[in-house]
């Protein structure tokens, strides 16, 4: 399975678990704020939302470019390719 394939199985399973997560809970739970300094329930999964679909396009974009210019390469992009580590 290649780095992206996993990282899209992880968003998907993340998806997942939040739904389950939320399911239960109502339009009151999901907006109440901890306190003023603290996101709530929805303002977390917006952030997700934000901030997840562009980092799995932009893996994707990555992968395209690594496979358009080096075609012969049978090296399975990895993490430490992105410097993390």
């Amino acid at each position: 399975m290649s780095f992206v394939d996993s990282k899209s199985e992880q968003l998907s399973s993340l998806i997942g678990r939040t739904r389950d997560v939320v399911a239960n809970l109502t339009r009151d739970q999901l907006s109440q704020r901890p306190d003023p300094n603290t996101w709530s329930v929805i303002e977390v999964i917006a952030h997700m939302n934000r901030t997840h679909g562009p980092y799995l396009h932009g893996l994707e974009s990555l992968t395209t470019v690594r496979t358009a210019m080096f075609p012969q390469s049978v090296a399975p992009f990895r993490q430490k390719n992105l410097m993390w580590t």
